[in-house]
């Protein structure tokens, strides 16, 4: 990958991250639940956010080769 491929690469991590930061602390802010509640969903929501990354790092790689 060339240098400009990989500085596009990283914004767009960059931005997923920053999107799902954003999502997550809403999602916190309208809805709020117990405790249990809270970190039951944080939990999904971080493998879910896991798996996206990986994904979408992957499709990335495949699409700059």
């Amino acid at each position: 990958m060339t240098e400009n491929q990989w500085r596009n690469f990283y914004f767009g991590l960059i931005g997923f991250f920053t999107g799902a930061l954003a999502g997550t602390v809403s999602a916190l802010l309208m809805a709020p639940q117990t405790g249990e509640k809270t970190r039951e969903m944080l939990s999904k929501k971080g493998i879910e956010g896991t798996k996206s990354a990986k994904n979408a790092a992957l499709r990335l790689m495949k699409r700059s080769a």
